[in-house]
């Protein structure tokens, strides 16, 4: 579910990986691995998200509590 979300807030401001990881000042290998399910996020990275995307920690943990189907 996480990996669903998180494709979907990128799409929703036209940004790509690439401006993702720029944001979040990691490197856009870890951004693809977290689209692919490969990588948890960590904690620092979810409050950036969450500022980013203009939402609460919460829904993000909340959404990363759901299984990826």
């Amino acid at each position: 579910m996480f990996r669903k979300w998180l494709y979907e807030q990128i799409q929703k401001r036209e940004m790509t990986q690439r401006e993702l990881a720029g944001k979040l000042g990691v490197d856009e290998s870890l951004v693809s691995r977290w689209m692919k399910g490969e990588r948890p996020v960590t904690l620092p990275n979810i409050i950036k998200m969450a500022k980013l995307f203009n939402t609460t920690t919460d829904e993000i943990l909340s959404v990363m509590g759901k299984l990826d189907v």
